[in-house]
């Protein structure tokens, strides 16, 4: 499903539905990204929480229909590079389905966690968001030619593990990354749920700003007629 631009000038105006359309659209990435680049469900779910409430702070400012995506990109990963410190434990990383992968898969997922930031960030989202070198480069902040570099180091650094190895499982990682959506019905209801939250804030500051509006205009009003009255007394006398 894409993006229309009815639905992102919604959005930005405020209306509910558009804001849910939008957001749940974007909620399955964010997750993926989110579970994937820090291999574990709960910091990813606490990174995913707190995107959706932020963009809808974000989203007025939205200009073209893919600007969402570039700042859901952008923004996941500065969030989990703050979870730094929050690793895997071992044998339990999202990339890693417990009891049933290989040995030297799972010797992979641990080779690849220990990289450094950039080249395993670049590799995942190659690999497994599947996004190709100008987008992993917006989404890191930095050219396409230092994307490319980070994603070449991670791919050589990977491969000298095992070159025969290689393939197959960047192939199984890039497939278990998919299929860490959330399920759909949950991402609908919690973006429900902080859609509510905004919103009604969102109103009353707005209805605030329109109160203080009239009543600043209202002044304005007085202010004027209680020249007008003083100029007209002052010209009878």
């Amino acid at each position: 499903m894409e993006l229309t631009s009815d639905v992102l000038d919604g959005a930005r105006r405020g209306n509910r539905s558009a804001i849910v359309e939008l957001l749940t659209m974007h909620y399955p990435i964010v997750w993926r990204m989110a579970v994937g680049l820090t291999g574990r469900q709960d910091v990813g779910r606490g990174v995913t929480k707190y995107l959706m409430q932020r963009s809808l702070r974000a989203m007025p400012r939205w200009k073209d229909e893919g600007a969402p995506l570039r700042w859901f990109h952008h923004h996941t990963l500065l969030s989990t590079r703050r979870t730094e410190k929050h690793s895997p434990q071992p044998g339990q990383d999202t990339l890693i389905q417990t009891g049933a992968d290989a040995p030297a898969y799972v010797a992979f997922i641990h080779a690849l966690r220990s990289l450094p930031m950039q080249q395993r960030e670049a590799f995942l989202l190659c690999y497994g968001e599947k996004l190709e070198t100008r987008a992993i480069a917006v989404a890191m902040d930095c050219s396409i030619v230092a994307a490319g570099n980070h994603l070449r180091e991670a791919t050589d650094r990977l491969r000298a593990l095992g070159p025969e190895d290689f393939d197959a499982h960047s192939k199984l990682m890039g497939q278990t990354y998919q299929k860490l959506a959330p399920d759909e019905e949950l991402s609908v209801q919690d973006v429900r749920q902080r859609v509510r939250r905004y919103l009604f804030p969102y109103f009353l500051r707005r209805t605030a700003g329109r109160l203080v509006s009239l009543v600043l205009f209202a002044a304005v009003l007085y202010g004027t007629y209680w020249v007008y009255q003083m100029v007209e007394h002052s010209l009878e006398k």
